[in-house]
C-alpha cells in the first residue's frame, strides 16, 4: 500500500501489478488455495484503499493464483496429472517439465488478455525473496527432477531468508513447550491428511482395477466409432475430469489421482501423447471443477478451442516422441 501511494498507482494499475505478483507467488508455492489464503488479507485491502473497485482486485488475485498454480512445476496437480499418464512406446511416465512446457501456450494466451501493466518497485527484501524462486524455477525446467527441485528450493529459500533477516532459526525448526515447531514441522503435518486421503483413493483404484470396472467403463465410452476420434476422446477426458472433481467436492489433487487412470486409457486408445492427456485433464479440472461455481472462463475457452481445432494436439510417436500425426 505504501508503494502504491509513493508511485501514485491508480486502482487499475495496482490491480495489474497485483495480478503479476500473485502469479509469481503461486508459481513458487505450487498451490492456488494456499496462495489465496496468503495474499487476500494483505493485497486485497490495499487495492480497495487505493481506489480499485472491490471486485477487480478480488478477480485479479483469484486469476493470478490459478494461473501461477497452473504453470508451477511443483504444483501437486501438475505432478499428479503428469504421473498418471504412461508412455506406451517406451517405459516411464509423462515428465513434469514436458507437461508444463506443453501447457504454457494455453495459459500464456489467456494471460495476454490483460490490457496493460503498471509500474512496480520493490525493496531489498523483495529482491531477497525472489532469489530462491529464480533458483527453483531454473532447476525445475533444466533438471526436470521434482524432488531435487523441491529440496534445492527449500534449502535456498531458508538460507536466503536467514541471511536477509526475514526469519530466524526458530522459524525453521525448534521446540516449544516440549513440541516440535517451525515451518518444516507444520509443512509435514499439513500434508498428512492429503496423504491419508491419497492412500484411501489408491485402495479404491486397486479394487476397481481388480474387478475389471475400469476396463468396462473405458470400453463403454470408446465402443462407438466416434469414440475413436481424438476430439471425442479429449472431450470425454474433459467431461470426466470435471465430473470427478465435482464429486470430490472440488478437491482437485485426489480427484485427478482417481480419474487419471481413465484419462490414460481413453487417450491412449486414440494415440494421444501423455503430455496432451495430462493437460486436457488438468486444465479442465482447474478451469471448472476446482472452485465451482467460480471458473477460469478464459482457460476453458482456450482448452475447448484447442480440442475443436487440434491446437497443440500431439500423438505419441516412436520412443515416446511427440508427433503431429498419428503413427502406429
Amino acid at each position: 500500500m505504501w508503494l502504491a501511494i509513493v508511485l501514485n498507482l491508480s486502482g487499475g494499475a495496482y490491480v495489474a501489478v497485483a495480478f503479476l505478483v500473485v502469479c509469481v507467488i503461486a508459481m513458487a508455492a505450487g498451490s492456488s488455495i494456499g496462495t489465496m489464503f496468503t495474499v487476500f488479507p494483505i493485497v486485497y485491502p490495499a487495492g480497495v484503499a487505493v481506489g480499485a473497485q472491490p471486485v477487480l482486485p478480488a478477480g485479479a488475485l483469484l486469476s493470478g493464483a490459478l494461473f501461477g498454480d497452473n504453470l508451477a512445476p511443483i504444483s501437486d496437480t501438475t505432478v499428479i496429472s503428469a504421473s498418471s499418464q504412461r508412455y506406451r512406446r517406451r517405459n516411464g511416465l509423462a515428465e513434469v517439465g514436458g507437461v508444463v512446457r506443453a501447457r504454457a501456450p494455453y495459459s500464456l494466451r489467456c494471460c495476454s488478455i490483460w490490457p496493460g501493466w503498471g509500474p512496480a518497485a520493490c525493496s531489498e527484501a523483495g529482491h531477497a525473496r525472489r532469489r530462491p524462486l529464480r533458483v527453483l524455477l531454473i532447476v525445475a525446467f533444466v533438471k526436470r527432477d521434482l524432488f531435487l527441485t523441491a529440496l534445492i528450493g527449500l534449502v535456498t529459500g531458508a538460507l536466503v531468508a536467514l541471511a536477509a533477516g526475514l526469519m530466524s532459526v526458530k522459524d525453521v525448526l525448534s521446540v516449544t513447550d516440549g513440541k516440535p515447531t517451525g515451518f518444516l514441522v507444520s509443512g509435514v503435518s499439513g500434508m498428512l491428511p492429503l496423504i491419508l486421503l491419497a492412500v484411501v483413493i489408491f485402495v479404491m483404484i486397486g479394487v476397481l482395477q481388480s474387478a475389471g470396472v475400469f476396463d468396462d467403463i473405458v470400453a463403454l465410452m470408446t465402443r462407438s466409432n466416434p469414440g475413436k476420434s481424438p476430439v471425442r476422446a479429449e472431450f470425454m477426458i474433459a467431461a470426466g475430469a470435471v465430473l470427478t472433481t465435482s464429486a470430490f467436492g472440488g478437491v482437485n489433487g485426489p480427484s485427478m489421482i482417481f480419474f487419471g487412470q481413465f484419462a490414460d486409457r481413453i487417450g491412449v486408445d486414440v494415440g494421444l501423447h501423455p503430455y496432451r492427456r495430462a493437460n486436457i485433464m488438468d486444465c479442465f479440472t482447474l478451469g471448472l471443477g476446482v472452485i465451482s461455481p467460480v471458473a477460469s472462463s478464459f482457460l476453458l475457452i482456450a482448452m475447448v478451442a484447442a480440442i475443436l481445432t487440434g491446437w497443440g494436439r500431439r500423438y505419441e510417436g516412436p520412443n515416446g516422441v511427440p508427433t503431429r500425426s498419428l503413427t502406429r
